[in-house]
C-alpha cells in the first residue's frame, strides 16, 4: 500500500489553492450562533400590573383636589390656576407639617407629558403625598 501517489510518474507538487471546507464551516456555525441568540437580546420587560379596585375612598377635607382637564388646565380645590399659581400652591402644601394628599384627577384625553410635568413639578417642590382618583368601572 503507497501513500501520496496514483501512478509513479506524476510529480507532486503543493496546491496553490485556498481550501474553502474550514472556511464555510466556521461561517455556518457563526451564523447558527447568531441564529440562535439574536431573538434573546430583545429588550422587552414583562410587567404585572395592579387591577384597580373599585372601593370608595374616604376622603379627608383637608385632601387637596388637582384636577387636569383634556386641554392641560388646572384645577386647585375646583378653582382654575396657571402653571405659576400652582407652583405657588404646591410650595405652600409642602411647607405644612403634616401635608394633604394632593388627589390628582386627570382626564383621560389628557396628553401624558402634561401629567408627568405637573408630579414631577410637585415632587421637586416637595409633595411626595400624591394620589390618583378614578371613576370606579360599574
Amino acid at each position: 500500500m503507497a501513500f501520496g501517489k496514483f501512478s509513479a510518474e506524476d510529480n507532486f507538487q503543493p496546491s496553490a489553492e485556498i481550501n474553502m471546507i474550514p472556511m464555510i464551516d466556521v461561517m455556518l456555525v457563526l451564523l447558527i450562533v447568531f441564529m440562535i441568540t439574536a431573538p434573546l437580546m430583545t429588550h422587552s420587560v414583562q410587567l404585572e400590573l395592579p387591577q384597580a379596585s373599585s372601593t370608595i375612598n374616604k376622603t379627608d377635607e383637608k385632601d387637596i383636589s388637582l384636577a387636569i382637564d383634556a386641554e392641560g388646565h388646572v384645577y386647585w380645590n375646583g378653582q382654575k390656576i396657571s402653571n405659576a399659581q400652582l407652583s405657588e400652591k404646591l410650595q405652600q402644601t409642602a411647607q405644612i407639617a403634616n401635608q394633604p394628599q394632593l388627589q390628582i384627577q386627570a382626564d383621560k384625553h389628557l396628553n401624558y407629558g402634561r401629567l408627568v410635568e405637573i408630579i414631577s413639578e410637585a415632587s421637586r417642590l416637595g409633595v411626595h403625598k400624591l394620589a390618583f382618583v378614578s371613576d370606579p368601572a360599574q
